[in-house]
């Protein structure tokens, strides 16, 4: 059931709201950023030495891996707290 677009949030409001509900999706996030690591060490793999860019891409999946887990672990630490009251 899709929630109908108001005169407050406007048709921009109406679509973010379906296409993203609210609900920050961390696994999935942590998941992308691996999928990139992983295409990283394939393609320097491949190459046989690390350029710049696979450098770099591994880098950054690691941090944004790490980021998003440690937001997911605060996000469900959250939930579980706002759940006990």
């Amino acid at each position: 059931m899709r929630p109908e677009p108001t005169q407050s949030d406007g048709f921009v409001g109406w679509v973010r709201r379906i296409i993203w509900p609210g609900r920050k999706r961390w696994g999935l996030r942590t998941l992308g950023f691996l999928v990139l690591g992983m295409v990283a060490l394939g393609v320097s793999m491949a190459q046989g030495f690390h350029t710049i860019g696979t450098a770099a891409c591994t880098i950054i999946a690691v941090l944004g891996a790490g980021y998003c887990s440690v937001r997911g672990i605060m996000a469900m630490q959250n939930l579980e707290i706002t759940r006990r009251r």
